[in-house]
């Protein structure tokens, strides 16, 4: 039943493309130069343009709105206004899971998700990506977007129906913020942590923790009845969603920059020219390095403000930062079985971000 309703929202979304008077938010410029001809007859041009939309959870204003909002500017001049973007946040099209089903059908959304995300598309290996401590910095995360090794697992998704344009949108390190103070490994045993997904819960569970499904909106809610006993995300999210009212206490993981991929419909793409595809590759990659990088810039202000505000920070031995990475390794080598991964996959991925 939810595979049909994601095929009609997507059709809906893609039948909205040429209709009339829409109220959202909506950049483009005057006409310009006319599109060209692809293979299978679709033009895009100033008078015949496709439309793209973006989505995700925040606001206008927050980074990644900023992020798309300067990508859209550049994909519409440089694309002579065959292309327009609109703009959908507080995920006004669906969560997470049902915006990327959509895209796999044909829907003209753009959306960037962890690639855990994308696992069911025929890529399992993709999961792999969100391994807590297997990117270290940016500059890591974004030479492997560019590898054989990724490039080779996208091709593989591309056969569901998505087109993974990069590895690029690369938040701030994910910190473990608590009700309780958090000073070693032994401390997590039996701490109620909210997570996002089954790659964090897999984690935080192997830990001795508990993790517990709660959206970031509802943790404070959570947090204050006792439901969680802590939560995590970067410091300037945790600042933002008014955690330090609830939880005194944050300890320095650094477990994962939790990169998100940038994904779009492959029937679409397949539809551009290729100078067109050019383009969103082009601009959807230096967004997501501005984006990245707007990420990490914003952590030293956040920690201040928490600081400020009475949080406690605790930074953990080394014995315990290598135990949290022995724990995701081992994660990682179960995955093979359990979801059918590659065998020596991460291996090789690991190898690649030593060198």
């Amino acid at each position: 039943m939810k595979k049909v309703l994601a095929v009609l929202l997507a059709l809906c979304l893609v039948f909205s493309v040429c209709a009339c008077g829409n109220t959202k938010k909506e950049t483009s410029k005057a006409p310009a130069a006319e599109g060209s001809e692809t293979e299978n007859g679709a033009v895009y041009s100033a008078e015949n343009p496709l439309v793209l939309r973006f989505t995700w959870a925040g606001t206008n204003d927050d980074v990644r709105g900023e992020a798309f909002q300067m990508m859209a500017d550049a994909v519409i001049e440089r694309s002579k206004d065959a292309v327009k973007c609109e703009f959908y946040p507080g995920n006004e099209l669906g969560d997470a899971a049902d915006t990327v089903e959509m895209i796999s059908t044909g829907a003209n959304i753009l959306q960037t998700v962890s690639a855990d995300f994308t696992c069911d598309y025929g890529c399992p290996d993709m999961m792999l990506c969100n391994i807590f401590y297997t990117f270290d910095s940016v500059e890591k995360t974004l030479e492997f977007s560019d590898s054989d090794i990724f490039r080779s697992m996208c091709d593989k998704v591309a056969e569901g129906g998505i087109k993974v344009l990069n590895l690029a949108w690369i938040e701030a390190p994910r910190q473990l913020m608590t009700t309780e103070p958090v000073e070693s490994v032994e401390d997590l045993k039996g701490l109620k942590v909210r997570v996002p997904g089954f790659v964090y819960t897999d984690f935080w569970n192997a830990c001795g923790a508990v993790g517990t499904s709660v959206g970031l909106a509802d943790a404070y809610s959570a947090l204050s009845t006792g439901i969680l006993d802590a939560t995590e995300t970067n410091l300037e999210s945790l600042y933002s969603y008014s955690m330090q009212e609830v939880c005194p206490y944050t300890t320095l993981t650094a477990h994962t920059t939790a990169p998100g991929c940038f994904l779009m419909s492959q029937q679409i793409w397949e539809d551009l020219t290729d100078e067109q595809q050019a383009i969103l590759e082009e601009e959807s990659y230096n967004a997501g390095v501005w984006f990245s990088e707007k990420q990490l810039e914003g952590q030293d202000i956040a920690r201040e403000k928490l600081e400020a505000a009475g949080v406690t920070f605790y930074e953990l031995s080394e014995e315990d930062m290598a135990a949290l990475k022995n724990i995701a390794l081992e994660q990682a080598k179960s995955y093979v079985d359990t979801y059918g991964l590659t065998e020596g996959m991460y291996e090789q991925i690991v190898d690649f971000l030593a060198d």
